[in-house]
């Protein structure tokens, strides 16, 4: 049983406090980092639409590791500086699957699954089909036999999630937007 937690923090930014949220976010992501039980951390940009909408995704492999994080002296101070650059309170919204790929400030809430579905269908198969042959020759004169696919689903991860969903996500925005 998997019992990791994605918790979506979105946080209003104060006119003229974004370079200043954008260090604190760097250090918040340097803290999270150094904690127990951290899987990963995503800072999405703010749309266009809402210029001072910023939200940050925690992963953490339970739900106790996470809060453990949140009650840690280094959260702390860093939630009491961030006082300082926001205009209200921090939403909190706890994420399950594959949800946290499609956050989108002002969205009011997920995208149907089926329209998640196909966008990792999209995302999902041209990455599976393509780049697998592309390196497997390539790496196979580099690596052992039994490292070549290890490292190469873990270069196809690290794309999904980086660059092809967060690109797809936002060129769709409108389309997944709940109805």
């Amino acid at each position: 049983m998997n019992d990791s937690v994605t918790i979506v923090v979105a946080h209003t930014v104060k006119p003229g406090r974004e370079a200043d949220f954008q260090q604190w976010r760097h250090k918040i992501a340097i803290e999270t980092e150094r904690s127990d039980g951290y899987q990963g951390y995503i800072a999405f940009p703010p749309s266009t639409a809402e210029p001072g909408a910023f939200n940050i995704a925690f992963r953490y492999a339970s739900l106790k590791q996470l809060n453990t994080f949140w009650n840690s002296d280094g959260y702390q101070r860093l939630r009491g500086e961030l006082d300082d650059l926001v205009s209200e309170p921090s939403r909190f919204q706890q994420q399950t699957g594959i949800e946290h790929w499609f956050v989108q400030p002002g969205a009011g809430g997920q995208p149907p699954k089926y329209k998640m579905v196909v966008v990792v269908f999209l995302v999902l198969f041209p990455l599976v089909s393509f780049i697998p042959p592309a390196l497997q020759p390539l790496l196979g004169h580099l690596l052992p036999d039994w490292a070549v696919f290890p490292v190469v689903n873990l270069l196809v991860i690290l794309i999904m999630t980086y660059i092809a969903m967060p690109l797809v996500t936002r060129a769709l925005g409108r389309w997944l937007k709940p109805t």
